[in-house]
């Protein structure tokens, strides 16, 4: 048992480092210090999974922001959601409640061309959120996202069972996030799907900006649909483990974007980096997946559409991943349901991002936008000038698991 202990320690240690930092930059983010552009959600997923290892100064800043500390996910679950202050308005549009103001800082554009008393922004948001659902569960196959219906009377679930969206002034420099709250039906079952018994699907609120005009270099309508695309899904993604691994969450949301919205492109902003260091690992945790799209992209493209992406989602709730990951058994079991396997799609993709080619005769290590991407291929690891009779000896030590190094040989 001596010999264990060392190493529980060392993972305790490097949790509490982990979520130390997603504190820092989710308190920096409410306060409206961060000055990086950031997503929001995967650090309140961390804190909602492993605030209670924070120290009691950083729990106490975070009890100011309206985060609760009384259950077993870290939220603002309670009784008002930090959100919704302010907000004296809301909209229902089929799923979806809508909650705004029209005065104040977090006031919308007033403008209403139809004079129906509902601002076009908000009308807006709410008929992208209507698509981006019925794309998502009518034409796709993915599962709703738990209902917060039943909550008992000291918790606020937005005055009904939609799926509630705050739309209120943001810091400048992130689209919206989502936030985590309970575990459906009080024992992490999703009780929208039927003959499936969920052990962590975990309900959630989103939040978005007022407004989106200069936000990036996209147009605002641009900037809901990728913003909506991306943050519902992991809404979705948790009606099957929330506790799924966080490159695998990012890295599909990322994914969906390009699929809901092909012609934005706004993915193509983190593929330079990511083909900067082809060596890390594809399931590096971090900035690093969103990048790692790519190869759900490829997937997509090549084995099996996004069928196969919605049947990995199925197959992770069999392997609890608050006990272990499971993210790899899902991805191979959903492949090999299609014929192929994690090993073959990870050496494909990897190939198919050397070549990097639009053209048919790429065959299957074709991207169908490989022309338009911001990159030629992954950077090099080595040139080697190979002559007859010369033996030549390349060591890597920065080589990961799940990660390519190239080598050019000139002869």
């Amino acid at each position: 048992m001596r010999f264990f202990t060392p190493l529980i320690f060392v993972f305790q240690i490097l949790i509490a480092q982990d979520i130390f930092q997603s504190a820092e930059i989710v308190i920096e983010a409410f306060g409206e210090r961060l000055e990086t552009k950031t997503h929001l959600t995967p650090y309140l997923f961390d804190i909602a999974k492993n605030g209670h290892l924070l120290d009691s100064e950083k729990k106490e800043e975070l009890k100011n922001l309206g985060f609760n500390f009384n259950q077993s996910l870290v939220s603002k679950s309670g009784a008002q959601r930090t959100e919704s202050r302010g907000l004296d308005r809301y909209y229902d549009k089929s799923y979806f409640r809508i909650h705004y103001t029209s005065t104040g800082r977090n006031a919308v554009d007033p403008t209403d061309q139809n004079s129906n008393n509902i601002p076009d922004y908000i009308e807006t948001i709410a008929e992208t959120f209507e698509t981006v659902s019925s794309s998502f569960h009518n034409q796709m196959g993915f599962v709703l996202p738990p209902s917060d219906g039943d909550y008992g009377s000291n918790f606020d679930n937005g005055g009904s069972d939609h799926y509630d969206i705050y739309i209120r002034q943001l810091a400048s420099n992130f689209y919206g996030y989502v936030q985590f709250e309970q575990y459906a039906s009080g024992n992490g079952d999703n009780e929208t799907t039927s003959g499936v018994t969920e052990k962590n699907a975990i309900t959630s609120y989103m939040t978005m900006r007022n407004g989106y005009k200069n936000f990036n270099l996209l147009s605002e309508i641009e900037n809901i649909q990728t913003t909506i695309a991306h943050e519902f899904f992991h809404t979705v993604q948790l009606g099957y483990d929330g506790w799924e691994k966080q490159w695998l969450l990012e890295a599909t949301a990322v994914w969906m974007e390009e699929e809901m919205f092909d012609n934005i492109n706004d993915v193509y902003q983190y593929m330079p980096d990511w083909f900067r260091y082809p060596y890390r690992s594809l399931d590096e945790e971090g900035s690093h997946a969103y990048g790692s799209y790519i190869f759900f992209e490829y997937i997509d493209q090549h084995m099996g559409g996004n069928n196969t992406i919605k049947e990995l989602f199925e197959l992770s709730v069999n392997n609890d991943s608050r006990k272990k990951d499971g993210s790899h058994l899902a991805i191979d079991q959903a492949l090999e349901q299609k014929g192929y396997s994690f090993k073959e799609a990870l050496n494909s993709m990897s190939v198919a991002n050397h070549i990097m080619s639009s053209e048919t005769s790429a065959l299957q290590y074709r991207y169908e936008e490989a022309d338009d991407y911001p990159v030629n291929g992954p950077s090099l690891f080595k040139t080697v000038n190979f002559f007859t009779g010369r033996s030549d000896f390349i060591e890597s030590s920065s080589l990961r698991r799940f990660g390519s190094q190239y080598i050019k040989v000139i002869s």
